[in-house]
């Protein structure tokens, strides 16, 4: 007993001095893990940059983490009241919101249009984030009504924004960078249905199009994050708020946003230069078992 408390204490001294700590409790002890965050240093000052899906989550992480970073953005969404909030908890002069739902393409060129009007100018960075969970179906059940609804969002939404982004970048000659948010489920392919086949589609996107921009000045890369603590995910039996251990990874736990930033804006900044059309894969091992 005393030297869990002494434990515990350790933890609260090291919460207390600004350290990132995430808890996790496993069958016969207490095991603290330490999530490091590289503090702000203007990685992408004076970038413009637009996240899909930016309210929340993996998202909302990224577009935290450009502001604090020096960046301008824009976040979409289809809350008003989500965004609203979004911005409000963040950096309400870098951080602006425009409710967009990406599958809907007759809205492509206005909605770009007023995002460069709130950023002051084309953006420099798209963030691909938007995205909707299809559960895991083989083949044998595919729905057609879940099918389209999934693929609109996470891949024909996504790919039409992108083109229409980069045809302007390339009419003025701009430099930019894109940030395609996959999964690791796309490792998985059919196996894991219509969300599976969308990512596994979106990392061949991210090698095709990086290898075709990348001579023109545009620089194309994705993350693939594994089981992360959003909103989105249904993880039995764990308070992903205090308690981030997840069994099934062989981290032995769950992803927190903010990690998923960390790596987004280091590929984002001039230190990722040299990277083209690559999906880094950040689950913690869990696609290894596959």
């Amino acid at each position: 007993m005393r030297l869990k408390q002494a434990v515990v204490a350790l933890a609260a001294k090291i919460l207390a001095s600004g350290h990132a700590l995430r808890q996790i409790w496993t069958k016969g002890g207490f095991v603290p893990v330490r999530l490091c965050a590289v503090e702000a240093s203007n990685r992408l000052e004076g970038k413009r940059v637009l996240v899909t899906g930016g309210s929340a989550g993996i998202g909302y992480a990224i577009a935290k983490k450009c502001a604090e970073e020096g960046a301008v953005v824009a976040i979409t969404g289809r809350s008003p009241d989500r965004l609203a909030a979004a911005v409000t908890s963040a950096l309400p002069d870098q951080l602006h919101s425009v409710v967009w739902d990406v599958a809907d393409l007759s809205l492509v060129s206005s909605r770009l249009d007023e995002i460069t009007t709130l950023l002051g100018g084309e953006p420099d960075i798209l963030v691909n984030n938007a995205g909707i969970l299809g559960g895991h179906h083989s083949v044998l059940e595919l729905d057609e009504a879940r099918w389209e609804q999934v693929m609109s969002t996470n891949l024909k939404g996504l790919t039409f924004l992108t083109a229409e982004l980069c045809r302007r970048w390339l009419r003025q000659d701009h430099k930019a960078k894109i940030l395609n948010i996959s999964s690791m489920r796309g490792q998985l392919g059919v196996k894991d249905g219509p969300y599976g086949m969308s990512k596994w589609a979106l990392d061949g996107f991210t090698r095709g199009l990086g290898l075709e921009m990348a001579p023109r000045g545009i620089i194309v890369n994705g993350i693939a994050p594994g089981v992360v603590a959003t909103e989105s995910i249904t993880v039995k039996n764990v308070d992903v708020e205090s308690n981030a251990f997840f069994r099934s990874a062989p981290l032995g736990r769950l992803c927190a946003p903010f990690e998923v930033a960390e790596l987004a804006v280091f590929m984002l900044s001039g230190a990722a230069d040299y990277m083209v059309g690559q999906t880094i894969v950040f689950d913690g091992g869990y696609s290894l078992k596959n």
